[in-house]
């Protein structure tokens, strides 16, 4: 049964109407809700080797980065009021790699299932390192929803 849903965001609104559909779940099978949100550390407009290309990015500073993922849950709460749905906790998320933060998290929380968007805020980024949900789906310790 899924008694503990773990649903990653990152502000983007994939990542709500993921948290949407875990709220819609719980409230089937009368679950808990961990929501964490998390960002990406990869600054890509930094080559590894100065022959590669750089690719312009907005970069977010250390604070920024605190301050969005503090909107985000923000606004995840908001959604979770708005369906008055009680059974939920907000994680703040470590600045690491998303996949690994997710599914370390899954671990660590022993999670039942993950609810997840396909594609959240770095698309650009994804189509050269991975898509998060890509790696979320073939390294989890459960089952994965992906909403698109």
């Amino acid at each position: 049964m899924l008694k503990k849903i773990l649903v990653p965001i990152d502000g983007s609104y994939i990542s709500f109407q993921a948290l949407e559909y875990a709220m819609q779940l719980g409230k089937a099978f009368d679950g808990e809700i961990v929501v964490t949100h998390v960002n990406d550390p990869y600054d890509l407009s930094t080559p590894v080797d100065p022959k590669t290309v750089t690719i312009p990015t907005c970069e977010q500073t250390p604070e920024e980065k605190k301050k969005a993922g503090a909107a985000a849950l923000a606004i995840a709460q908001k959604v979770a009021e708005r369906a008055d749905y009680k059974n939920i906790a907000f994680e703040k998320a470590i600045d690491k790699d998303p996949a690994q933060r997710i599914i370390e998290m899954a671990k660590d929380i022993e999670a039942d299932a993950i609810v997840m968007g396909n594609r959240g805020l770095g698309t650009a980024k994804s189509f050269f390192l991975g898509s998060v949900s890509t790696t979320v789906v073939k390294h989890a310790p459960c089952p994965v929803i992906v909403v698109k």
